[in-house]
């Protein structure tokens, strides 16, 4: 959302993408996480400049009763700096997306079959230092073991499904989805039709809120709409129909 408010010189408080503070505002309790997203194969510096562009955006939102979270996705703009990661840590950032679909200066995401570098082993670390929580979901298997490993902390899947309901690289196996929920941690239900699948809705996604709790998942889920990244299922188009989406995981 951030990056389609920075392209269509968007406000955050009202706007025509999915989500907005008026909208979020109608909700009783709301906590919404705005991801500062950079594409891969971006210069350094372009993908920083990208954030401060979102960030400035986010800054000076007046969010009113929503709680809001700031993260960003893909660690790239670090460029192999963890004094970067100081700076994203002055600027809120709560939550770190270490990668996006390929290759960058932290390790493998999804497209790849590459664990995390070096540089990427000592982010893990410093996240947890500052108080940032990893993000794991557009990461390969590789790298994500290789987080499992490292982490003391509990880390999150922002915006992903199960693989067993859906076969799809972007979402997580049942080890996978376990080790999460043992430590603690938390996973957004995507809504993205390629990462739900093309079934009956709502059944498609119920089988993957179901799949969770069997696993033990019960208290670790969450929404991760990817609402204005994607192609959302059916039905679910903007926050406005998820008072809808709530009735029907009441109902079932």
């Amino acid at each position: 959302t951030l990056t389609r408010c920075v392209k269509d010189y968007q406000s955050l408080e009202e706007n025509e993408c999915c989500i907005d503070v008026k909208r979020l505002s109608e909700f009783e309790n709301a906590t919404q996480v705005f991801a500062a997203f950079m594409q891969d194969g971006l210069p350094p510096e372009q993908a920083l400049a990208e954030f401060n562009s979102q960030y400035s955006i986010y800054k000076f939102t007046d969010f009113k009763s929503v709680n809001h979270i700031l993260s960003v996705e893909n660690a790239d703009l670090l460029d192999g700096n963890i004094y970067r990661l100081q700076y994203l840590n002055e600027c809120s950032v709560k939550i770190l997306g270490l990668t996006w679909n390929g290759e960058n200066c932290i390790g493998g995401g999804a497209d790849t079959n590459i664990g995390l570098k070096p540089f990427g082993k000592s982010v893990v670390k410093e996240c947890e230092k500052l108080g940032i929580t990893i993000d794991v979901s557009h990461l390969s298997d590789k790298s994500f073991y290789d987080v499992i490993r490292i982490a003391t902390k509990p880390v999150i899947a922002t915006h992903s499904n199960s693989r067993a309901i859906c076969n799809h690289k972007r979402n997580l196996d049942d080890n996978s989805l376990i080790e999460i929920f043992k430590m603690g941690g938390l996973v957004g239900i995507n809504l993205c039709n390629d990462f739900v699948g093309e079934e009956d809705f709502p059944g498609n996604i119920l089988r993957h809120i179901e799949r969770m709790i069997l696993l033990g998942g019960e208290n670790s889920i969450a929404l991760g709409t990817d609402f204005d990244g994607c192609t959302t299922v059916e039905g679910i188009k903007s926050i406005s129909d998820m008072t809808n989406f709530y009735q029907i995981i009441a109902k079932n």
